[in-house]
């Protein structure tokens, strides 16, 4: 995975949805 410098907003709310995904997968 490339790792491309992003402003801490766009990292959070990457964070957020990767954590959602992560929590939908858990679930499933």
């Amino acid at each position: 995975m490339a790792y491309v410098p992003v402003p801490k907003d766009l990292t959070k709310v990457k964070t957020k949805v990767m954590f959602n995904l992560t929590k939908r997968q858990l679930i499933c």
